[in-house]
Order: C-alpha cells, then structure tokens, then sequence
C-alpha cells in the first residue's frame, strides 16, 4: 500500500522480527493473545505443557510462563511486552 510502514521499517539490523497476519476477528486474537486458558492450548513447541502463566495487560506489562517438555524438564521465560488490540510487540 503506498504511504504505509513495512513491519520492518526503522528496526536496527541487530533486531529479529517476525511479522505475521491472521485471516480471524480482532477480538478473537486479542482472547487468544490474553486469556490464559486460550494460551495453553495453541502457545510454545508443539508436545509442551504450559504449566504457569501469568499476563500483565497494563502498560510495561510482563507476560511470564514456565512450560514442561515432554521429559519433564520445566522452562520458565518473561517476555516484556506492549499490547493494544491493534498490535503486539515482544521483547
């Protein structure tokens, strides 16, 4: 479209980005981005167990969840994160 930013645009090179559109209602990927039971059903590696998490919507947010491989072996991570029903963006 001319005139719009790519997903790209203004991102360092030493940045990892990944862009992806989804053919769905807003509203049903804000649930599924917020809601902790959407989350552990479709989030991490296929044959992972979400076993904890926690989403902070407000501003400077965290979103902080342990999963458990198959093994038994528990990973817990943080993702700092800025959301409004318009777009996502993690760090």
């Amino acid at each position: 479209m001319k005139g719009t930013k790519g997903p790209t645009e203004g991102i360092s090179q030493s940045e990892f980005v990944i862009t992806r559109e989804f053919d769905a209602p807003r509203d049903l990927m804000w649930r599924l981005w917020t809601e902790r039971d959407h989350l552990a059903k479709w989030f991490g590696p296929k044959g992972v167990t979400i076993v904890s998490a926690k989403n902070d919507l407000r501003p400077g947010g965290v979103f902080h969840y342990g999963m458990r491989t198959a093994d038994g072996t528990v990973m817990w991570g943080k993702w700092i994160k800025w959301m409004t029903r318009h777009a996502t963006l993690f760090i």
